[in-house]
């Protein structure tokens, strides 16, 4: 959810004699390390700082800094730069935007003048990884499939030294890529020319193609080739790795009671599942439509004449883009008597006709439905929604437009078991027992079921026996109307477009 956040803090320095940096766990769909080790210099040490910080959307922001100045006040100064980061990253701020907030906060801060910074953002359903820096060492990019590279383009000029961070660097991520944020003393340990401690450094940072290690393992090699063993060196060092796994969203599952008031809160929680998992607005209305009806019939049936029991319903993305769902409840479904019940037995109808696959199980131990969808959208399901929002409502507002012929009745909201007998008692004293001519407007209406469609049939046939024809108003090539024509409404009334 947008505005919630885990926060990592930076590892304690770790004495330069211990055989094993302290590396951090990992962060839920990356692999995650940070590790660091301390100068011996007092002078010039405590100023290496780091950050990792959890995004909507299944981001993930991380941040190496380097407080050039150090020493006892270098703590307030990292701690205000630190806090001014995580403010901006949590509004939105893109890397570049946060630096430029970290460089007028800087200017502010006399210990900050001249320090440099990385940022960079893991971006999983853009599948893009963003990074800018202000005087800061470029990261190294480790592709699951090509060789290690520094990152390209101006480093930009360190923090409240009167120039421009620099530009946003943008590629493309995929599941494996790793990336290596440093400052520095890494780079200065051995004393080598800065073309050889790339070079090594570059070398090291590749062996990560070879799947061989972890990112704790890499961190560790990293430290071992750049670092002397035993020796004091002068400079902090801070080093972190972060490779981006597949972020995939949990299953489904909801287990309530089969009672009617359960069917809203049912499709509330399935339809916020599915825009976690990226799934577009008109596949998600086909499932929660098959959902609905099988619900629906748990509640109706299952449980016939005695105490109701439960219902569970489970859902989840497969990687052919298939949503597979079950609805299973303990009881026993009752057979409908079509004869006496000329405009029930729908439900099932209906969420067949919106899965591509649909089996009804029945036993001594209870009744499953089992569903197979198939996703039509080009948008990558079955990951984190970047920001998105649920926006179903159980609520239906009814409003009648009386100063138009015919008369127009306004629906806005969700129209199913809870509300159609109430919409349809309403409706017919409107109509007058189908004698005024009506248009219900169902342009506002984002969900509709079997009980639904029931209640349409139910009006059409009351404005066909008064000698009128009843008008439906739905959204041109919308689920909505995809379910009414699917119900052969407009045998008995019309069907416009709008």
């Amino acid at each position: 959810m947008a505005g919630e956040a885990d926060f990592l803090e930076s590892p304690a320095a770790v004495p330069i004699g211990d055989a094993v940096p302290a590396f951090l766990a990992t962060v839920h769909g990356y692999e995650f390390a940070a590790g660091s080790v301390a100068g011996s210099d007092s002078r010039r040490g405590g100023g290496d700082w780091s950050e990792a910080l959890t995004l909507d959307g299944g981001r993930l922001a991380v941040a190496v800094g380097d407080l050039v100045g150090g020493g006892d006040s270098s703590a307030t100064a990292i701690t205000m730069l630190r806090g001014a980061l995580v403010s901006a990253l949590l509004a939105g701020d893109d890397v570049s935007t946060v630096l430029r907030r970290l460089d007028a906060l800087a200017g502010r801060i006399p210990e900050a003048v001249g320090s440099t910074v990385a940022v960079a953002i893991f971006d999983p359903v853009n599948q893009e990884l963003r990074c800018a820096s202000a005087g800061h060492p470029w990261p190294i990019f480790v592709p699951l499939s090509g060789p290690a590279v520094f990152l390209a383009g101006s480093l930009g000029m360190p923090l409240a030294t009167a120039g421009e961070p620099a530009a946003t660097q943008t590629m493309p991520l995929a599941a494996g890529d790793a990336m290596v944020l440093y400052t520095d003393g890494v780079l200065s340990g051995r004393r080598w020319s800065p073309e050889v401690a790339d070079a090594a450094f570059l070398d090291a940072a590749a062996e990560v193609r070879n799947g061989h290690y972890s990112c704790s393992e890499l961190g560790e090699r990293l430290l071992g080739v750049m670092l002397p063993a035993g020796e004091p060196v002068q400079d902090d060092a801070v080093l972190l790795v972060v490779r981006a796994g597949s972020v995939e969203i949990p299953s489904f599952r909801l287990d309530v009671p089969a009672r009617p008031e359960q069917l809203a809160a049912v499709r509330r929680a399935l339809g916020e599942w599915m825009t976690t998992a990226n799934i577009a607005p008109e596949d998600a209305m086909a499932v929660q439509l098959a959902v609905g009806e099988a619900m629906a019939n748990s509640v109706e049936h299952a449980y016939r004449d005695q105490a109701p029991g439960r219902a569970v319903v489970t859902a989840a993305v497969r990687e052919s883009g298939r949503v597979h769902i079950e609805v299973a409840d303990t009881g026993t479904w009752r057979e409908t008597d079509l004869a006496a019940n000329a405009h029930r037995g729908r439900g099932l109808h209906l969420a067949r006709a919106s899965m591509g696959s649909l089996q009804l199980d029945r036993g001594p131990g209870g009744t499953t439905v089992r569903m197979i969808y198939q996703l039509s959208s080009d948008a990558p399901a079955g990951k984190p929604a970047a920001g998105a929002a649920w926006a179903g409502t159980d609520v239906l507002e009814v409003e009648v437009l009386i100063g138009e012929k015919p008369v127009r009745v306004r629906m806005t909201g969700e129209l199913d078991a809870t509300n159609a007998e109430e919409v349809r008692d309403k409706v017919h004293r409107i109509s007058r027992g189908g004698s005024v001519p009506l248009r219900l407007d169902l342009l506002g209406v984002e969900y509709l079921d079997s009980f639904a469609v029931r209640t349409m049939f139910e009006l059409a046939m009351a404005a066909q026996a008064s000698g009128e024809r009843l008008t439906v108003t739905v959204p041109a090539r919308s689920p909505i109307e995809r379910v009414l024509r699917a119900s052969g409404l407009a045998q008995l009334a019309t069907i416009e477009q709008a």
